[in-house]
């Protein structure tokens, strides 16, 4: 069974009607569009929308799974000098066999290219171009009748409701293979890794996740803290009820499925990533403070108050502050720590006088000690607030984002990084 690549929740337009892009069968196309890769590569500046990734945007997927295979064949022409190419050289039927020409035209391109690639770095930069591709959301792009056999599609969610499927053009797959490459070269494999972490940031930052994406880093990079954390974290927004509500009423096509775990599969994962970040560094704060959370959900409140208590945000992070206050609120409600829960619910009240959410945990609290005018005065604070009372005044709405603050930083340092990699 096909798996759904990538689920996103967030309110999205249907892309476009496809795009029609230059014939793949045409005999000269495909050694000029190696080139032209090969050029858009070395120019594209990492995170800028320029001539070179709107050129490679425009290339269909029939066309990049070719222009894979040439790039994978030209790169083993750039490590071993004088070798002979068969004119086949994949098993997929899909990619017509090499002429004699085009074997001679990939190793008078190799001869040329080869002192750019050192250190493996036009393999770097041509990986984070497809990836800035994929970032810019492209339209599906069609060569003339050749089918859209991607494989993946996306599904557009709000209200916990699905609102369409498009598929997925495969740039990030173009990325993760051209990264594949470069594995035998430290500095390179270095960028990769954080090239993982910051893209899979990006996804969970714009709501766009990509399940598959996590799983290759995981595979690749078992150790990595950022890896980790953001697993934990995206199969904790997977584990929430506009996400599970999405995934079971979702209608697909037939063989596909949502690669969204239920519910407690969900937060089975989420603990055991969060908890991997814990034991390679156990003063991880965030990851600390996911980790309560989960537990809350998974109906464990009093691990969850052992986990929380110890937490200690800077003063100047009150977002942050307000979440383990919150949620230390519910673990010690919870654990029928009636007076701690009032004092923590009351704690995330001040740090944010205009939010909703610690004055109905209040009036919640008072109601189950039984004292109905405790509970309506609490209420009443939220009828009082109005308009001031909106939802962006309470940070609980952007809970399943805020482990992105900072992505800004992360994409800047890998875009400084990329550019200066020779």
């Amino acid at each position: 069974m096909k798996r759904l690549g990538t689920f996103v929740a967030l309110l999205l337009l249907l892309a476009p009607s496809p795009l029609r892009a230059v014939d793949p069968e045409d005999p000269n196309a495909r050694l000029i569009r190696l080139e032209r890769w090969l050029k858009a590569s070395l120019a594209h500046r990492p995170g800028e929308r320029d001539d070179a990734m709107t050129e490679v945007s425009f290339w269909s997927n029939a066309e990049l799974r070719v222009l894979r295979t040439d790039i994978t064949v030209i790169v083993r022409v750039f490590r071993q000098v004088g070798m002979k190419l068969p004119a086949r050289v994949t098993d997929d039927r899909n990619i017509p066999p090499y002429t004699a020409w085009q074997i001679r035209q990939i190793i008078k391109l190799a001869d040329e290219y080869r002192g750019r690639n050192r250190n493996d770095a036009l393999l770097v930069r041509g990986a984070v171009l497809h990836g800035d591709v994929a970032m810019s959301n492209p339209a599906p792009v069609l060569a003339p009748g050749a089918p859209d056999d991607t494989g993946r599609i996306k599904v557009s969610i709000g209200d916990g409701e699905s609102l369409g499927l498009t598929s997925v053009p495969v740039h990030w797959e173009m990325a993760q293979s051209l990264f594949d490459l470069v594995k035998g070269t430290p500095p390179a494999w270095d960028i990769a890794r954080r090239w993982y972490s910051t893209t899979a940031m990006w996804m969970q930052d714009v709501k766009s996740h990509d399940t598959a994406h996590l799983q290759r880093a995981r595979g690749l990079f078992p150790q990595d803290l950022d890896i980790l954390f953001m697993s934990g974290t995206q199969q904790e927004t997977y584990a929430s009820p506009p996400i599970q509500a999405a995934a079971r009423m979702a209608v697909l096509p037939l063989g596909y499925h949502v690669s969204v775990g239920s519910q407690t599969s969900a937060l089975r994962d989420a603990e055991g990533y969060l908890r991997q970040v814990l034991h390679l560094k156990p003063d991880h704060q965030e990851a600390r403070l996911h980790l309560g959370h989960v537990l809350i959900a998974r109906g464990r409140p009093q691990e969850a108050a052992e986990v929380l208590r110890p937490l200690a945000f800077p003063d100047s992070d009150h977002e942050l502050q307000y979440f383990a206050a919150l949620f230390l609120g519910a673990a010690e409600e919870g654990s029928a720590r009636f007076d701690q829960a009032r004092d923590a619910y009351q704690r995330a009240s001040a740090l944010f006088p205009l939010a909703q959410s610690p004055y109905i945990a209040l009036s919640a609290l008072a109601t189950r000690r039984g004292d109905r005018a405790g509970a309506l005065r609490e209420i009443q604070h939220v009828f009082d607030l109005g308009d001031r009372g909106a939802d962006d005044q309470d940070p609980w709405w952007s809970y399943q984002v805020c482990q992105t603050r900072p992505l800004n930083e992360w994409m800047e340092t890998l875009n400084k990084s990329v550019e200066g990699f020779r």
